[in-house]
């Protein structure tokens, strides 16, 4: 509760997954991924209510043995392609039939946000008397620097070719929704549908809490952040799952000493464990790092 207004946390963890299947039961830190959701929402101090929608069975008995509250299934339909999240958040709250101020989505895939960053984001809302709030990271590329492809074939800048000649300095700052939370008062939402509007305020993220998993490569990086031990990072994950996902998709050409040669920061530790899960290797020469060659690579 903020300012006596009751807040509903919805984690959101479908059962269907085309690009990684089963993605939300992945293990990740020795608990599936969806759990690390229900343990960000139970840390919150602001939310009054947490729950889990899912369809799926499996993902439900997850959830509930991570300590979360599954009140009810979502109907299949809700939990199709064409679905919607929105259709999924307006049943939860129907479902439960209480009167809530405020609707924070969680999605699943997700797992690096903390309660800290949920309070963040509510706090932002409601100091700010928004409607919504969604949290963002700095984009890694600006859009400034976009181009798109023209019917001729060419490239062609997305905004005013002005900004093509700027130092990457001078350019403003862009953020990009991170799918990490999403805020809403529930009488706007209930009418809106959107977490997006004029009046929506942003909660800045670290990108080393924003990384989301739609993809094996994703689900790759973000276990080797996660751990952030390198000495027991193969012990501590439970890899089959995503050692059979990624056969067959690299290979490395070359393969080096990855022997670091000055200390490494966060960041170089990141990079040189999602190495190691991806069968290559880094190495500090010249102040360059050796990557990974990708599968059919001509360079």
């Amino acid at each position: 509760m903020i300012n006596g207004r009751r807040i509903l946390a919805v984690v959101l963890a479908r059962g269907g997954s085309k690009g990684l299947p089963g993605k939300n039961l992945l293990p990740l830190g020795g608990k599936p991924m969806v759990a690390w959701s229900v343990i960000a929402a139970g840390a919150s101090r602001l939310v009054d209510r947490a729950i889990v929608s899912t369809d799926d069975p499996a993902i439900a008995e997850a959830a509930l043995a991570a300590g979360g509250e599954v009140p009810f299934m979502r109907p299949g339909e809700l939990a199709r392609d064409e679905a919607t999240v929105h259709e999924s958040l307006i049943h939860a709250l129907r479902q439960l039939g209480q009167p809530f101020d405020y609707l924070v989505a969680l999605q699943a895939t997700s797992p690096l946000r903390t309660g800290a960053d949920i309070d963040g984001a509510i706090t932002a809302c409601d100091s700010a008397g928004a409607v919504t709030c969604v949290s963002v990271v700095p984009a890694p590329k600006s859009v400034y620097w976009s181009f798109a492809i023209g019917g001729a074939g060419r490239l062609e800048p997305i905004l005013e070719s002005q900004w093509q000649t700027r130092r990457r300095q001078e350019l403003p700052t862009v953020y990009q929704p991170n799918g990490a939370v999403y805020v809403a008062r529930v009488d706007w939402y209930r009418s809106h549908l959107t977490f997006v509007g004029p009046d929506t305020v942003p909660y800045v993220m670290p990108p080393e809490r924003s990384l989301e998993v739609d993809s094996a490569l994703d689900m790759t990086l973000i276990s080797a952040l996660f751990t952030g031990d390198s000495a027991n990072f193969s012990s501590r994950l439970e890899t089959r799952p995503m050692n059979e996902l990624l056969k067959g998709n690299f290979q490395t050409k070359t393969q080096v000493t990855d022997a670091p040669t000055k200390q490494e920061t966060l960041e170089d530790r990141f990079e040189r464990e999602a190495m190691k899960r991806l069968g290559g290797s880094i190495a500090y020469v010249s102040k360059k790092k050796v990557m990974w060659d990708l599968k059919n690579d001509k360079g």
